[in-house]
């Protein structure tokens, strides 16, 4: 994980959201879409699965379609992080 990379793309996303007045709808499902591929960078991937999760209730038929195989894969990819981090049951 390239930590510096990961806090200029927090940074950019920052400076970004003072424009979501502006944006379009499609714009926004992306916003959300490229910050939850980022809190799965920053290990966060039960916040990660959240956003996808919305985009697929919030996000419109044309831009789901565009964009489904890749949230399947992302949330694949969440779902198999968060595997790793459940400490093994003791019986």
């Amino acid at each position: 994980m390239n930590l510096r990379l990961n806090s200029f793309a927090r940074s950019l996303l920052g400076e970004v959201r003072q424009f979501k007045r502006e944006m379009s709808q499609t714009q926004l499902y992306n916003l959300k879409y490229y910050e939850a591929r980022l809190l799965q960078k920053e290990e966060a991937p039960d916040l990660a699965l959240n956003l996808f999760q919305q985009l697929q209730q919030e996000a419109d038929q044309q831009w789901l379609d565009e964009h489904a195989a890749n949230i399947l894969f992302e949330k694949g990819a969440a779902y198999q992080q968060l595997s790793r981090y459940h400490p093994p049951r003791s019986y």
